[in-house]
């Protein structure tokens, strides 16, 4: 405790001194160059300001780009993920079923411990269904940069 206590002690003064700021009061007391107060910047003539930019000359208009690809890798990976989806849905009731006293099928199926065993099914669904999410958001950002639209429902 007592060494604590002294650690504390020696660095109080030095969070203190870390924190102390300067006013323009006190770049006087320094020789600094090119050093402004407040007073100064008061002092001098304002810039002036800069008017509208002259038009550029004109870009020739980009092709649009033919958003037909664009939708049908879109179209793919939604259906691809829906599918992971259905699968990872229809485990996860498998497993509900599974610790469930009512909800048995014929002869007691899906048997207990269902879960442990599928667990690493489970992993890879959920793994996949990440791998497409990434594929989808990297293809709407593509089609950004693209200037198309792409109906992501």
């Amino acid at each position: 405790m007592k060494k604590l206590l002294g650690v504390f002690l020696c660095l109080v003064p030095l969070a203190v001194h870390a924190q102390q700021t300067y006013t323009n009061e006190d770049v006087k007391n320094f020789t600094v160059a090119r050093a402004y107060t407040n007073q100064d910047l008061k002092k001098m003539k304002p810039l002036p300001v800069v008017g509208v930019a002259a038009p550029r000359a004109a870009d020739p208009d980009p092709v649009a780009e033919d958003a037909g690809p664009y939708q049908l890798r879109m179209d793919l990976l939604k259906e691809q993920r829906c599918i992971l989806q259905a699968e990872l849905d229809w485990r996860n009731a498998e497993i509900e079923k599974a610790y469930s006293f009512l909800d048995k099928g014929p002869g007691g199926y899906p048997w207990p411990g269902y879960l442990s065993k599928s667990k690493g099914a489970l992993q890879y669904l959920r793994m996949q269904l990440a791998v497409v999410d990434a594929r989808i958001d990297f293809l709407k950002d593509e089609a950004r940069r693209a200037d198309v639209i792409v109906d992501s429902r």
